[in-house]
């Protein structure tokens, strides 16, 4: 059984899978995923009828993301790898958002709310149903988040009303709804789940959150004012 968390933004997700999903819930924590997070996935693995010793692996979203939402997240992962010897398999979030979306037929440009009205975005192609990263991650303002849009791309994420209108307006372009666009821990696992089969897990020493941009800055001063 592996364990799938992600608390990369607001938006927090936990899931549990075999091969199948066999559990998930999906729900805006806001900044409260310390104190939520580990209790629904203790209410996971009840709902299902195991215990933690029906683990063998956990995976997280490692980010772009919030400092504190990803925080939370590798924490846990991090702690439950460590303590019960499981494998850990860390997945970029632009990558769980975009997954979905893998037999579209057409470039997928992933978005995650970065905080600030800023925005993480990264492009996939899509060939022969797989996903293939054709850019790193990025910060972007939505006025160049919509320079970075052009048909017959689709916009997939997290996107507010304002950012939702203004990427409408451009010609050929689809932008995903709201809750085709939610951002799950089931997609992450099963992202995770062939990597683990494959051998890919990770020392969770060496997983660490991905950064961007400004972002990573402001975090890093962060950091630095409170040690």
């Amino acid at each position: 059984m592996l364990l799938a968390v992600d608390t990369s933004t607001a938006l927090a997700s936990v899931a549990l899978y075999d091969g199948t999903l066999r559990a998930e819930t999906t729900w805006l924590a806001g900044r409260r995923h310390t104190e939520q997070v580990l209790p629904t996935a203790a209410a996971l693995l009840e709902l299902v009828g195991v215990g933690p010793e029906a683990l063998r692996a956990v995976a997280v979203a490692i980010g772009p993301g919030s400092y504190t939402g990803l925080r939370v997240g590798l924490a846990l992962a991090k702690g439950l790898a460590t303590a019960r010897r499981l494998s850990i398999i860390g997945v970029e979030t632009l990558e769980i958002v975009a997954a979905p979306w893998a037999a579209c037929g057409r470039p997928v440009r992933a978005v995650v709310d970065a905080g600030r009205r800023r925005y993480a975005t990264a492009l996939y192609d899509c060939a022969d149903g797989v996903l293939v990263s054709r850019e790193p991650a990025r910060g972007v303002s939505l006025a160049e988040l919509v320079a970075a849009v052009r048909p017959p791309m689709l916009v997939v994420g997290e996107l507010d009303a304002g950012a939702r209108e203004a990427l409408g307006r451009v010609a050929g372009v689809t932008v995903a709804s709201p809750t085709a666009g939610v951002r799950r821990a089931g997609v992450l696992a099963e992202l995770a789940w062939e990597r683990w089969r494959r051998g890919e897990g990770a020392d969770p020493a060496v997983i660490a959150p991905l950064y961007i941009g400004e972002q990573a800055q402001r975090d890093a001063g962060a950091r630095r004012e409170r040690a």
